[in-house]
């Protein structure tokens, strides 16, 4: 790996398994839910399309702006419609290990869902609130320009996240789930660490 700086840490499937929150599921599921107690159609095929675009909270924003909604209102219904209590307090000691680390590295979570959403998993994992991590969290809404929602591993997001942080990409270490956002990231030349049932975050975080 090159000269780490910046670890990047996914939210859905990462900071939990994903036997706890099944994600597609759970957008199919939130997204009626919202529709049906605000009283507005919902377009299944459509946003079943949607869904397969790395931006789809782009789809979500133009749905809520169509019927004077305000998109964060919107998100707010999707979220009362999904079932958290899968979800397991953490018992691999992750926040400690990322408080040892942290005078090595700067952390951070970037994820393509929303930071309400990402609030939920860290109370249910970890008992505290965004507002209580001791990094920053990096959600859909961090690289919104004219009228598009660009995802993590766009280079809009990347952009920014590295002005933010005053730290070229490519001493980045991305920590994701999905196999296309960690080819995506080492093809520009950052460091990758895909998670799966035999390497969980915790065991990624250790080899560092």
């Amino acid at each position: 790996m090159n000269n780490i700086k910046l670890v990047v840490i996914d939210c859905d499937g990462v900071l939990y398994h994903p036997s706890e929150l099944d994600i597609n599921a759970m957008a199919f599921c939130a997204f009626d839910g919202a529709c049906t107690a605000l009283s507005i159609p919902a377009d299944k095929p459509e946003f079943l399309e949607a869904c397969k675009q790395p931006n789809f909270f782009t789809y979500i924003d133009n749905t809520a702006k169509k019927h004077g909604i305000k998109t964060d209102d919107f998100v707010s219904h999707m979220l009362a419609s999904i079932d958290y209590s899968g979800l397991k307090p953490d018992n691999t000691g992750l926040l400690q290990k990322i408080n040892d680390l942290s005078d090595k590295y700067k952390f951070c979570i970037c994820t393509n869902n929303h930071l309400r959403h990402v609030n939920n998993i860290l109370n249910a994992k970890f008992s505290i609130s965004c507002e209580q991590l001791p990094f920053e969290i990096f959600d859909t809404r961090y690289a919104y320009l004219d009228g598009i929602y660009y995802s993590k591993q766009s280079d809009v997001f990347i952009s920014k996240l590295e002005k933010h942080f005053g730290i070229d990409v490519k001493d980045f270490l991305w920590i994701d789930d999905s196999p296309d956002v960690i080819a995506r990231v080492k093809s520009i030349g950052s460091n990758g660490a895909l998670v799966t049932d035999d390497n969980r975050l915790i065991d990624i975080l250790n080899t560092l």
